[in-house]
């Protein structure tokens, strides 16, 4: 009987020690291009919006969407220079942030990957929707306008 009960300790101890282990890797700082990987190989297209609220069902895809790998490219290299850190935010949570862009990269074998891009944080649908704070933000609006004037002139 006593045996028993030191099994279930080491048991629980090694449970918690590994959900804290896990919990600890997962919040920890790290680069942008560490949440967000392009396979060109893979890619599709990608959607792209600085006016999520107001896009109408007649101009959804055609002017915000590339098959352009270069963009994508482009964008997630721009990216990686940020890092950031999982934090607790859900995708209802109200914020006073303005909503800077858009993106959702498609691909021809995986689901798509969605990208909110807060002044403060951003909201991801990689794998199920995560919030990340931008650790040395603001993301540079100025550069975001440029490359979208050079695909989407």
């Amino acid at each position: 009987m006593r045996n028993g009960k030191v099994i279930v300790i080491i048991l629980v101890c090694l449970i918690i020690l590994f959900r804290g282990t896990a919990f600890f890797f997962s919040h920890k700082e790290k680069p942008f291009d560490a949440i967000i990987q392009l396979d060109e190989n893979q890619f599709d297209s990608m959607l792209f919006t600085q006016d999520y609220a107001n896009i109408g069902e007649d101009n959804y895809l055609n002017p915000f969407m590339t098959t352009n790998v270069d963009a994508a490219k482009d964008l997630v290299d721009f990216l990686s220079q940020y890092t950031v850190k999982k934090h607790w935010r859900s995708k209802n949570h109200q914020t006073n942030s303005k909503l800077i862009a858009h993106f959702t990269i498609y691909h021809t074998k995986s689901h798509p990957a969605s990208l909110f891009i807060y002044e403060d944080f951003l909201l991801t649908s990689i794998g199920n929707w995560t919030s990340y704070a931008i650790l040395d933000g603001p993301i540079d609006q100025g550069w975001i306008e440029e490359w979208k004037q050079t695909y989407f002139p």
